[in-house]
C-alpha cells in the first residue's frame, strides 16, 4: 500500500504567475491563476489578466502569449488583481491549507513586491507572515538530485519525469502550469521522505533543502569564475519561500571628487 503524506487528505491550492520578466524587483505581473484541488479532482479555478502599466517585452510575450496591446485592452487594474491574489493567499493560510507553487520564491516575491508597489497604504508589510507552501521544484531537487540537461528542472520536463502530461500549449500559461504543479505535489507526496512529513515538518524540510541547494549552486558558479552571480545566489540561501527586500544602497557620505 502506498503511504501518502497526511496533508494530501485535505484541500490543495495552486498559484502561478506569468510576468513581464524574471526580475522580481522591477518586473510586473501579467496573468495569474488560482486553483483548488482535492482527492476528487479540480474543485475551482480563477484566472486574472492585469494591465501591468509597462511594456511587455517581446520575449516575455512569446513565452506566455500576452502582448502589451492585449493587456491594455483586456487587462484589469494591477492593484485590483494583486489584491485579489493576496486575499486568496491569506484565506488559504488562515485555514492552514497549503499553496502549491513551483519555484515559490519567484511567484511569492513578485506578488509581495506588487503589493508594496500598488497598495502601500493598505498592505505596507506586503505578504507578511507566509503560511504553508509546497514547492515541487525544491522537493524534486531533493528526490532527484541528478537531472541531466540544461532545462531538466523546467516544469514541463519535471512533469514528464513524473509521468504527468503537460503539453507545449499548456506550458507557460498560468492555468496549465498551476494544475501541473498540483499534480506534481500529489506524486511527490507518495515518496519518501516527503510522505512521512506533516505539513509543518515539510515547511522546515523545504527551507533546509533550499538552503543547501542554493549554497551548492553558488559554489558551482564560483568554480566557473562567476563571482558576481555566485554572490547573488548565495544571498538567497535560507530565504524560502519569500525573498527579503534588497538591502538599501548606502548613502554616499563623502564628496566623490
Amino acid at each position: 500500500m502506498t503511504l501518502y503524506a497526511p496533508w494530501l487528505s485535505g484541500l490543495l491550492h495552486g498559484f502561478d504567475l506569468e510576468t513581464t520578466g524574471t526580475d522580481v524587483e522591477t518586473d510586473r505581473i501579467v496573468t495569474g491563476t488560482w486553483i483548488t484541488v482535492s482527492a476528487k479532482g479540480l474543485e475551482s479555478s480563477t484566472s486574472w489578466l492585469a494591465d501591468p502599466g509597462v511594456e511587455i517585452p517581446e520575449g516575455a510575450a512569446k513565452v506566455h502569449g500576452i502582448t502589451t496591446e492585449h493587456a491594455r485592452a483586456h487587462g484589469d487594474d494591477p492593484a485590483e488583481v494583486v489584491a485579489a491574489m493576496w486575499d486568496r493567499l491569506t484565506a488559504a493560510w488562515s485555514s492552514g491549507e497549503p499553496v502549491v507553487i513551483y519555484n515559490a520564491p519567484f511567484d511569492l516575491t513578485m506578488t509581495d513586491r506588487e503589493l508594496r508597489r500598488h497598495l502601500p497604504k493598505a498592505w505596507a508589510d506586503g505578504l507578511g507572515e507566509v503560511g504553508p507552501v509546497i514547492d515541487p521544484l525544491v522537493i524534486d531537487k531533493r528526490l532527484e538530485k541528478f537531472v541531466r540537461g540544461k532545462g531538466g528542472r523546467r516544469l514541463i520536463n519535471t512533469c514528464r519525469r513524473y509521468g504527468i502530461v503537460l503539453t507545449d500549449e499548456d506550458a507557460h500559461t498560468s492555468d496549465g502550469d498551476t494544475l501541473a504543479a498540483c499534480r506534481l505535489a500529489w506524486k511527490m507526496g507518495a515518496r519518501a521522505p516527503v510522505s512521512g512529513l506533516s505539513l509543518a515538518e515539510l515547511q522546515e524540510a523545504q527551507r533546509d533543502w533550499h538552503r543547501a541547494q542554493t549554497a551548492d549552486y553558488a559554489r558551482y558558479l564560483s568554480r566557473q569564475g562567476k563571482a558576481e552571480d555566485a554572490a547573488r545566489v548565495a544571498a538567497e540561501a535560507g530565504h524560502w519561500p519569500l525573498r527579503p527586500l534588497p538591502a538599501p544602497v548606502e548613502s554616499q557620505t563623502t564628496v566623490p571628487f
